[in-house]
């Protein structure tokens, strides 16, 4: 499977068992990685991960939530 980064935190590309490019929201929290979702789209991926880093209040950077909005 090809794994590439994208321009986005907590998000890469990768092939789905198809050989379709997805992008797939990821992060590391209570000592394991977490993959959130698959997404066909970056921003998508890149909001879902905003969206579990507000959810669960966790000190890393989003890409476009703002940290008071979790509140």
């Amino acid at each position: 499977l090809c794994n590439m980064t994208s321009i986005y935190n907590g998000v890469s590309v990768k092939k789905n068992r198809h050989g379709r490019e997805m992008y797939v929201a990821k992060i590391y929290h209570n000592k394991r990685t977490v993959e959130i979702g698959w997404y066909k789209d970056e921003k998508l991926a890149a909001k879902a991960f905003d969206k579990y880093v507000l959810k669960y209040g966790l000190d890393k950077e989003t890409n476009f939530l703002k940290k008071k909005l979790a509140q």
